[in-house]
């Protein structure tokens, strides 16, 4: 079982990520169901809560519906008002990143097929603007207009500002599909794989992360609209 804070995970501060899996969403819809079956207001709830300020309860739970993280105190509070067991929100979890997860696993299973592709999907704007829950990047004061996509992230490898040479096994770098962090405090880490394992694994630190921030800021965007396709990537190996 999954145990955490379901709202300070790092694998949901995907903030450059267009996949269609949200993991506050999904989170406030399940609870967001068992307050409608119990036939109960937010502003009913927020009279149940322990203490006087029922105005701040309210703002958290304006938060919560705004997908936004939301005071854990006050979320275990109110999975206990709407009889939410732990165990619930364990499974409710691992169900989800099982779901958001099966395209990053067919990314890596299939990895070398569509690295071999990367011409044609370059040139075509639907392959070339698939998205998958996990890929992206979120760095302290760095913004774009637009998100990390397949064409892009392949181009990043092809460029090596992606990959981390493996000293001891040279023939399996690390590929990086998620990049985090800020230059001012020097807290950087990646999400990444490599094809031994063929695995993914999380919040690996950095000791910087200059080669992915420096890609990020200065790819030039394609001349065509970057915008997510209604591709999957299953249907994309399935082109290939």
């Amino acid at each position: 079982m999954i145990n955490l804070n379901p709202f300070i995970n790092k694998r949901t501060m995907n903030t450059a990520n267009a996949s269609k899996f949200n993991y506050k969403k999904e989170l406030f819809d399940f609870v967001d169901k068992k307050r409608k079956e119990l036939n109960l207001t937010y502003r009913d709830i927020a009279y149940m809560f322990p203490g006087n300020n029922k105005n701040k309860i309210i703002n958290e739970f304006m938060k919560f519906q705004s997908y936004e993280r939301m005071n854990k105190f006050y979320f275990n509070d109110l999975l206990k008002i709407l009889n939410i067991s732990r165990e619930e929100i364990d499974a409710f979890t691992d169900d989800f990143y099982k779901r958001a997860n099966e395209e990053l696993h067919l990314f890596i299973k299939n990895f070398e097929l569509i690295f071999n592709s990367k011409e044609k999907i370059w040139s075509t704007p639907e392959l070339s603007n698939i998205t998958f829950y996990g890929m992206g990047f979120s760095y302290a004061y760095i913004s774009r207009d637009f998100p990390l996509t397949l064409g892009e992230l392949l181009y990043h490898y092809e460029t090596k500002s992606f990959i981390i040479e493996n000293q001891e096994e040279p023939e399996y770098p690390t590929y990086i599909y998620y990049s985090c962090g800020s230059m001012l405090s020097g807290s950087n880490s990646y999400n990444g794989f490599n094809l031994k394992s063929r695995k993914p694994f999380y919040d690996r630190l950095s000791y910087g992360c200059g080669n992915q921030l420096m890609a990020i800021s200065n790819y030039k965007k394609p001349n065509f609209p970057v915008i997510p396709s209604d591709l999957s990537l299953k249907q994309l190996i399935n082109i290939l």
